[in-house]
């Protein structure tokens, strides 16, 4: 299993890399537009200039991690077609492993990228934050407005709470893709259209059975929140709850994937 999965990581690897490097790079040219020496630039009657490179430049980098996380969750789903139901399938359905051990492989792996690109993500945030007292900054803000408790607001467990979320619904995403995939497997014509249409209605009965645990859990109760800390106690039961039902959702959609491949597909 862990040959398994180091194969899959040591031929996905470059792309993940890739999209790291691109948004470190926005992240750094973000964070020079919000510095002291890039206004240094500008006088007092073009202020309003200076907001805008500082505005749009969070915007473009939000932008592209959004659209890095995007192209890391098709470069998997690519990966997974290549390797198990393209011409290396042939070979890969060969090895004396079980094919629902292939697909938990590519579901790990699918996990780690995912925890990967999000936590650099986060760790970009940091790095932006470190410049110019924003930490502190938000922080203050925060403690202000909840009546000057110093203790009542902590942007790393925010943080840590909203990258477990994305990496959890991410991953379950993935494997929403890995499953389209295997439906898709079982004709010889209009693959493509069938891995699309398995991708949206497997994702809609996902998203049914997202609501419906959401309202059990309360996620839709919104008592507490005339308050600043009523709001972040919401929050982080949110993000936890959410995070609980993701990995759910991944769960049941490995099952049917398993099912699925351990039928023998059709390979290319």
């Amino acid at each position: 299993m862990l040959t398994l999965i180091k194969f899959d990581l040591k031929n996905t690897w470059f792309k993940i890399a890739l999209y790291c490097g691109v948004i470190a790079v926005f992240t750094l040219l973000s964070t020079y537009f919000w510095s002291a020496s890039f206004e240094g630039f500008f006088d007092d009657t073009n202020f309003y200039w200076v907001t805008i490179f500082k505005l749009g430049s969070l915007g473009v980098t939000g932008a592209v991690c959004f659209i890095c996380l995007i192209m890391t969750f098709i470069a998997l789903a690519q990966w997974f077609a290549q390797n198990l139901f393209a011409e290396e399938g042939h070979f890969m359905n060969m090895l004396p492993i079980s094919k629902i051990k292939l697909f938990l492989s590519k579901v790990i792996t699918a996990l780690i990228w995912n925890a990967a690109i999000i936590i650099f993500i986060i760790l970009c945030i940091c790095f932006f934050l470190l410049f110019g007292d924003r930490f502190a900054q938000i922080n203050d803000v925060a403690s202000d407005l909840m009546g000057g408790s110093a203790d009542s607001f902590h942007i790393g467990y925010a943080f840590v709470q909203i990258s477990a979320l994305f990496i959890c619904h991410c991953t379950a995403v993935t494997v929403l893709a890995y499953t389209s995939v295997c439906l898709g497997q079982l004709v010889d014509i209009g693959k493509n259209l069938l891995v699309l249409v398995g991708f949206l209605g497997v994702g809609l009965a996902e998203l049914i059975i997202s609501v419906m645990l959401a309202y059990v859990l309360g996620v839709f109760n919104m008592e507490g929140m005339d308050t600043v800390s009523g709001i972040l106690s919401y929050f982080g039961s949110t993000c936890i709850k959410m995070s609980a039902v993701s990995v759910l959702n991944c769960a049941l959609t490995f099952a049917l994937g398993s099912y699925l491949i351990s039928t023998g597909l059709n390979v290319d």
